[in-house]
């Protein structure tokens, strides 16, 4: 941060405002005298001898405008890479200890925001305050020698605003060089507390002050109206490292919103089409989802266990919804079939509901109820033919059993049988449809870390597609277009 006066960040009624010393606040000299001599030294004549660009800043603490409450001393440690500082405060102007902890916190957050390029916060406290006590899990002690020790804390903002920087200024590259214009607004200037903020504000409105230093009391960026012949863009670029970008087709296409963190690997997307189609991917560390109209699909990261749920569209009354729960190796666990019947209005009249699960010991658990529409069982297990059941379930297995099954739907028996036999290429369709949809959009992705996210998605899934066993052998190589 550049050497100025600035309030803290602070969302209560109570302002905090570091300000450079200046003659006209000789009134603040009584108490400045109650403090440690170096630092208010350090305090008075530092304004005379450094510049704005100085690293070396000390600072008045005042509070709301009038009251002196310490004193601060701002520099670096040796190798440059993190903020050291000392402070003391005038304890008899805190009402308490928790007052004096509380104020501690507005500061240390506050340094971490001004100070962003700096990995650790290192602090000198001239007060009796353990701050390890305060919050042991934010605080480190460091001992030099019985006379000096240390509070030490990491910045959590270092990374954060060093990568928000680099993504705003990759995405102002792509940008400018396709010609493209946009409006900028600014939102979320509540740091902005007083006078003493004045000058930095308008250093902003102005652009003299550009990020990542505008963050220091701009939460949210907005990039509006980045507009081509097709579509609309809006990019917003928060303080904590959120993003989100918007892309609005002109006429009829696809419009698509995604939310991404700077620091991880994970993505939100809502996407739909000029049909009404959605795609829904929330891709985070320790789950996938990927949804539309007829297909849910669940990762689990931890234990690599798949669910995948497709419902077929209603045909001549009728649609089959299947659920395969896969295990690590790709290995199908557990299969449930509803064979559904529906009403004119499209509600469900009944279902055969068929489920193969593995018991233990590579035995295999058969059930075929039919539930009628007012939630009546009525089992039909007993029909199916069992000498089967000590093996792998696999698709062929399965379709074994459905071809045992279907004879007992009756007249809907050949209506089923065609929707069963398309089932799996369905899935596989919608799986490598989205895969597709991925692979069209990236390239007009003007942000270059979540052009990585999604590429590391697309790659990951596209070949989880080719290389799983349950339904490998389904796959088709038609030309897909996003359809879902």
């Amino acid at each position: 941060m550049k050497y100025r006066n600035i309030s803290l960040n602070n969302s209560s009624e109570v302002s905090y405002e570091l300000v450079k010393y200046e003659e006209k606040y000789n009134k603040y000299l009584n108490d400045l005298k109650t403090l440690d001599d170096t630092l208010v030294s350090s305090v008075i004549n530092c304004p005379k001898i450094y510049s704005e660009e100085s690293p070396e800043q000390s600072y008045m603490i005042i509070r709301d405008n009038y009251e002196l409450i310490g004193a601060i001393n701002i520099g670096m440690t040796f190798d440059e890479q993190d903020l050291f500082v000392k402070l003391q405060l005038i304890e008899n102007y805190f009402g308490n200890k928790e007052e004096i902890t509380d104020f501690l916190e507005i500061l240390v957050e506050s340094l971490k925001t001004f100070f962003f390029d700096k990995k650790n916060i290192e602090i000198y406290l001239l007060n009796n305050i353990d701050l390890c006590q305060v919050n042991p899990y934010k605080y480190q002690i460091r001992e030099y020698d019985e006379k000096l020790k240390t509070f030490i804390c990491t910045n959590e903002n270092n990374k954060i605003f060093t990568f928000l920087s680099i993504e705003m200024k990759n995405a102002e590259k792509i940008l400018t060089n396709e010609g493209q214009y946009w409006n900028q607004d600014i939102y979320g200037s509540e740091d902005l507390h007083n006078h003493y903020d004045d000058e930095f504000w308008y250093q902003i409105e102005k652009g003299i002050v550009t990020f990542p230093e505008a963050f220091y009391k701009v939460k949210k960026v907005v990039w509006k109206n980045i507009t081509s012949n097709k579509a609309v863009r809006n990019i917003t670029f928060n303080r904590d490292g959120k993003i989100n970008f918007i892309k609005e087709s002109k006429k009829a296409g696809i419009n698509y919103e995604f939310s991404y963190d700077i620091l991880n690997n994970n993505f939100d997307l809502d996407a739909k089409n000029s049909y009404g189609n959605n795609l829904t991917i929330v891709k985070q560390d320790d789950f996938t989802k990927i949804k539309t109209a007829n297909l849910n699909i669940f990762y689990t990261k931890e234990n690599k266990r798949k669910r995948i749920y497709y419902v077929s569209p209603i045909k001549d009354k009728t649609s089959v919804a299947i659920e395969l729960w896969t295990n690590y190796n790709e290995k199908i666990e557990s299969c449930n079939i509803d064979f559904r019947t529906h009403k004119s209005n499209g509600k469900i009249n009944g279902l055969f509901a068929l489920r193969i699960n593995h018991k233990g010991n590579n035995a295999l658990l058969f059930s075929l109820d039919f539930i009628t529409r007012d939630g009546l069982k009525y089992s039909l297990t007993k029909y199916i033919d069992y000498s089967m059941i000590n093996q792998e379930i696999t698709i062929d297995f399965i379709t074994e059993i459905v071809k045992n099954v279907l004879p007992m739907i009756n007249s809907k028996k050949e209506i089923f049988e065609k929707n069963y036999e398309t089932i799996m290429i369905d899935v596989m369709n919608a799986r490598l449809e989205i895969i597709n949809f991925l692979k069209q959009i990236k390239g007009e992705i003007p942000l270059f870390h979540l052009q990585t996210n999604l590429g590391k998605f697309i790659a990951e899934n596209d070949q989880s597609i080719i290389d799983e066993n349950p339904i490998r052998l389904y796959r088709n190589k038609k030309n897909n277009k996003w359809n879902l």
